[in-house]
């Protein structure tokens, strides 16, 4: 069900750009290079968990459920196990739509491209929560009052959180699409450029 529904959110905010004349239908082919590889991986788990859970082997099974009650017993293996059943962990490391800057950010808590964008406590909606998708431009004002004027209807400008630094492109579904230096304008533009119709 998790996966039938992110495909879902994944398809649908690429589609209404598409649809509404904002982003070029190229957007679309991000789909299934995205949405494959989950699937592939969650074939592949759910092969390896139903191995174990019909074991049939008496001795096998001692071990497997000895090792069971140890090991998931441990905090942070229920949080990891979590993650991966609720597939909150879920990147695009290789989707085209993730990228990288010559001389980015990185390092400590930052995500990386393709992976999902954590957005502080600061009240303010989630991206993507407005009623029209729009990619989030993340960096310094005068930057990204720039792009967000330049490529209105595609993105949003978001302020940065304190002690994060560079320029951030995140997706209306949440993942960062691009990681730039804090002053590196030309490779935001050269990102929305390739997306915006």
């Amino acid at each position: 069900m998790n996966t039938g529904m992110q495909d879902a959110f994944n398809l649908s905010w690429k589609l209404a750009l598409v649809v509404h004349g904002i982003a070029k239908p190229d957007l679309l082919a991000s789909y299934p290079r995205e949405r494959s590889a989950v699937g592939d991986v969650v074939l592949r788990n759910a092969t390896r968990l139903t191995d174990i859970a019909v074991m049939r082997n008496p001795v096998a099974q001692t071990v497997r459920n000895f090792a069971a009650r140890i090991v998931l017993g441990l905090s942070q293996v229920q949080h990891r196990f979590a993650e991966q059943l609720t597939e909150v962990d879920i990147a695009y490391p290789e989707s085209p739509l993730s990228v990288t800057a010559e001389h980015a950010p990185h390092g400590g808590e930052l995500p990386k491209a393709g992976q999902r964008w954590h957005a502080p406590a600061d009240g303010a909606p989630p991206i993507g929560a407005a009623e029209k998708p729009r990619f989030a431009v993340i960096g310094d004002p005068a930057i990204t009052a720039k792009l967000t004027a330049r490529f209105a209807g595609l993105v949003e400008q978001r302020g940065l959180p304190a002690g994060v630094e560079g320029l951030w492109i995140v997706r209306p579904d949440g993942y960062v699409g691009l990681v730039a230096r804090e002053d590196d304008a030309a490779a935001a533009e050269s990102y929305l450029g390739e997306i915006a119709s």
